[in-house]
């Protein structure tokens, strides 16, 4: 089958290339904001900090990626969307090279924050460049493939991190991402239609006064609320986990917790099912059966102790987060109405202000050497995004 765009014919096997090329590329490129998460006591070890401090490697990148999301969609409007993706994914690229060589920790922070500002061109860009540049009956295929390929970097970074810093230097991990980078910006350079300025005399001043206007409406603020808990829950379930599988109750080996990391991805192909719920039903209803499964399987992880019962349960609070994720993007879309590209800059601004503070829960959470009281505390903090699902009130749709 062949499709007409701009009086070019194009065959789906190129839509279905470029759609695949741009799911990778999101996988590899999430993977930098969770590379280094269960690298945390090595580089302690290796550095000579705190735990904390050694944490800082995971919250500076998400605070950089956070602010640079809320900044790289106005931009791509101005010069450009394939540009700008470009632009970041080679300076993502000499970033990660260059934290492969460093052997100081404050040089190593500095170039984690470079790592997120230049991570975070992708992301908020990519899905304004598919629906400007593929079909309408192409566009929500590739937009689910590629948020499928978010997702999945939450697990796959954190197993091939921890594999390599477990039998290799952690710098090879650096080295293998930086070439990986390079790799994707020449396939995307070779390989994607260019597209043009959307709004070349856009003032990018005026698009920042605009957000005030956002966050002053009280259902897209709730919607907020959700955001900055989602990704948060999901990181310290599995650094929790983590802690508890390698203490002597158990004493499995870190090639053992790699697979059960793995088997998490079982939760993350769920995605896919948040579109069809939210058609059957609606997207808030996606939204409060994603975290309700999510709370409820960490209360029965608090309450386990059985190896079997922790593995499933994992998967399924991986499940709910995983189709809550693109319902709450619907959500927010529909609430920002006419400044819909503000409210979705804002809401991955959010989203990732909360993973910046998850390493330190983690830490907290452990600290209190109890997995009841850890994964009880974790399901808690889903709490208040249920609540304020709850709470929220989405104008009718036609």
């Amino acid at each position: 089958m062949s499709i007409v765009r701009d009086g070019v014919i194009l065959n789906e096997t190129q839509y279905r290339w470029r759609t695949w090329l741009l799911a990778w590329s999101g996988l590899i490129v999430m993977c930098s904001l969770y590379m280094t998460i269960p690298l945390s006591t090595l580089f302690a070890s290796q550095f000579h900090v705190s735990a904390s401090m050694a944490a800082l490697s995971s919250s500076v990148f998400s605070i950089c990626f956070a602010c640079g999301c809320l900044l790289y969609g106005a931009i791509a409007d101005k010069y450009g969307r394939k540009r700008v993706m470009l632009v970041g994914m080679l300076g993502l690229a000499l970033s990660t090279l260059a934290a492969s060589l460093v052997q100081q920790f404050p040089l190593f922070i500095v170039l984690r924050a470079l790592q997120g500002l230049t991570a975070s061109t992708f992301s908020p860009v990519v899905l304004a460049y598919i629906v400007a540049m593929f079909p309408s009956q192409r566009r929500v295929t590739a937009i689910g493939f590629v948020s499928t390929g978010f997702l999945l970097a939450g697990i796959v970074g954190q197993v091939v991190a921890g594999y390599i810093g477990t039998h290799d230097d952690w710098h090879h991990l650096f080295l293998l991402f930086g070439c990986l980078y390079i790799v994707t910006a020449l396939l995307l350079w070779s390989f994607l239609p260019g597209d043009t300025a959307g709004q070349p005399e856009l003032n990018l001043y005026v698009y920042m006064k605009q957000i005030k206007h956002v966050i002053l409406q009280k259902n897209v603020v709730l919607s907020y609320v959700v955001a900055f808990v989602l990704l948060n829950s999901f990181i310290v379930m599995y650094a929790v986990l983590n802690h508890q599988l390698q203490s002597a109750a158990y004493g499995l080996d870190e090639q053992s917790i790699l697979w059960i990391r793995i088997a998490g991805i079982a939760g993350m192909i769920c995605a896919p099912l948040a579109g069809i719920l939210s058609q059957k039903r609606s997207s808030r209803f996606t939204v409060l059966l994603g975290l309700t499964v999510s709370l409820l399987s960490l209360v029965v992880m608090a309450v386990s102790v059985a190896l079997p019962l922790l593995v499933l349960f994992s998967i399924c609070a991986v499940a709910g987060i995983a189709i809550s994720v693109p319902a709450l993007v619907s959500i927010v879309g529909q609430l920002g109405s006419q400044q819909r590209g503000i409210a979705v800059s804002l809401y991955t601004f959010v989203l990732f202000v909360g993973t910046a503070f998850a390493p330190f829960l983690s830490m907290q959470f452990i600290s209190l050497h109890s997995h009841m009281l850890a994964l009880g505390g974790n399901a808690l903090l889903l709490l208040p995004a249920l609540l304020a699902t709850l709470g929220m009130r989405l104008p009718k749709q036609g």
